[in-house]
């Protein structure tokens, strides 16, 4: 009994780790207004660095989506890698990606409608609609 009690065990962490997916380690966070004035008001604490290259990376950019992005990033791995590790003892959590998403459900529909007004030629309704 105790032999198939840990091999039970062992096969679902193995069934478990082969078949993980992104999703598992997706996250979705509402960022209020409160939130977005907060970074503001420490943004302006920071000093602006001017870009040195052409197409500048985002380390080389402060701009308020960038530096909150790292910030984020910074926030969310500092948290991850204080819980107990499953696997190792490693704790090297690092985020993948960050994507900002917006709800402007009202603004989309207004450029869909402006782009059926450019595909059909009518350039006199385009200001209306701008």
């Amino acid at each position: 009994m105790f032999y198939l009690t840990h091999t039970a065990k062992l096969d679902f962490k193995l069934w478990d780790l082969s078949t993980l997916t992104a999703a598992d380690f997706t996250a979705e966070m509402t960022i209020t207004e409160d939130m977005w004035q907060n970074h503001f008001l420490e943004m302006s604490r920071v000093q602006e660095r001017v870009p040195t290259h052409a197409a500048p990376s985002m380390a080389e950019m402060r701009g308020p989506v960038t530096t909150l992005y790292a910030n984020l990033e910074n926030a969310i791995c500092t948290r991850l890698n204080k819980l107990p590790m499953v696997i190792n003892e490693n704790p090297n959590i690092r985020i993948a990606h960050i994507s900002f998403a917006f709800d402007n459900k009202e603004i989309i529909e207004l450029l869909l409608k402006r782009g059926v007004i450019i595909v059909d030629g009518k350039f006199t309704k385009l200001k209306e609609i701008n």
